[in-house]
Parts: structure tokens; C-alpha cells; sequence
């Protein structure tokens, strides 16, 4: 019974620190080629909004400025 108890816990502190150790060149350099992607995503997402929100306001602009014309057409009339 110890035996088992005795390679059980060597299992597990084996398994442990190997979970633990320090990760691959090959690991790190994939990891941050992921962060660089969710990185450029993010701000490619906050440029399409930022470009959507200039676009409305240019959009209102031009309305008013249209409905601005056309009531200095009918004042001119």
C-alpha cells in the first residue's frame, strides 16, 4: 500500500513539474504571434467603428446641409 501511495506522489510531483517547466522557443513564439493577431483585430474593429460613427456625421451633415438649400431655394422663389 505505501508502494502505490510512494508512485502515486512521485507520479504526480513528476507530472507537475513538468506541467510547469518552461515553455518551447516554438511556444513562445506561437503564443505571441496570437497576441499580435488579437492586437490588430482589436484595433481593425475600433477603426470600422470609428470610421462607421464619421461616416453618420457626415451623413447628418449633408442632410442639413440639403435641407439648408432648399429653404433658401424657397425663400429665393
Amino acid at each position: 500500500m505505501r508502494k502505490l501511495l510512494f508512485a502515486m506522489l512521485a507520479c504526480t510531483i513528476t507530472l507537475a513539474f513538468a506541467s510547469c517547466r518552461e515553455k518551447k522557443a516554438k511556444d513562445k513564439v506561437k503564443d505571441r504571434v496570437e497576441n499580435v493577431k488579437e492586437s490588430v483585430e482589436e484595433a481593425l474593429e475600433e477603426a470600422q467603428d470609428q470610421i462607421e460613427e464619421g461616416a453618420d456625421e457626415v451623413k447628418k451633415a449633408l442632410d442639413k446641409a440639403g435641407d439648408e438649400i432648399e429653404k433658401a431655394k424657397e425663400k429665393l422663389e
